[in-house]
């Protein structure tokens, strides 16, 4: 079971198949949570909490499918979330496909990195089907005052009223990039900067 594979600290494989989780939190060092493909599909079970939270570092999440639940803006949650107070380095999410499972529901947001979530990379993602388009909804990547993050190589398909941002750099992220990335849609813009004029 989730809890039990997560508290073992080990690297988890998750094979093909559907493997429903309500939520779990990763602190051990190090742990890689992958998959062998699309095909490999952890599915959420509680659209009001954050699939994966993410307290420790140089956490990697490999090559598996995420698919969301939610059908309404209600719960502004995440597939993978870290915390401001308990910021992690070098979390490397690479390979995943963030989806829904059915075309009208999805993850109401992808993924955040936090306020002091230094050097995070997110590549070769997919993302779609994401719920919302208000503040607080529809964002792929969430980036809050955190240093070198680097979302690159991604692709993102959004639809009317599905999607707000594909990456938003908050006020205070630093030295970020997003490079080589292919968006569609959307309902603000696909890439957004909000800087402070004392950076």
């Amino acid at each position: 079971n989730w809890a039990t594979a997560i508290a073992s600290g080990r690297d988890i494989f998750v094979p093909a198949g559907v493997w429903p989780l309500s939520s779990a939190t990763v602190t051990f060092d190090g742990q890689r949570i992958f998959g062998e493909g699309p095909r490999s599909r952890i599915v959420s079970t509680n659209p009001a909490v954050n699939l994966f939270e993410v307290r420790a570092d140089n956490a990697r999440f490999e090559n598996l499918t995420m698919v969301g639940i939610a059908t309404a803006a209600t719960d502004s949650r995440f597939a993978i979330h870290t915390v401001e107070v308990a910021p992690v380095k070098n979390l490397r999410v690479i390979g995943i496909k963030f989806t829904g499972s059915t075309a009208a529901s999805g993850f109401a947001n992808a993924i955040k990195i936090d306020t002091g979530s230094d050097d995070a990379l997110v590549q070769y993602c997919h993302f779609e089907r994401l719920v919302g388009e208000d503040s607080g909804f529809g964002y792929s990547v969430l980036v809050g005052n955190a240093n070198r993050a680097n979302v690159s190589f991604n692709t993102g398909i959004y639809t009317s009223g599905r999607g707000r941002h594909f990456v938003y750099f908050s006020g205070g992220a630093s030295y970020c990039k997003a490079v080589f990335n292919e968006f569609s849609g959307g309902n603000k813009d696909a890439i957004t900067i909000y800087s402070y004029n004392t950076q």
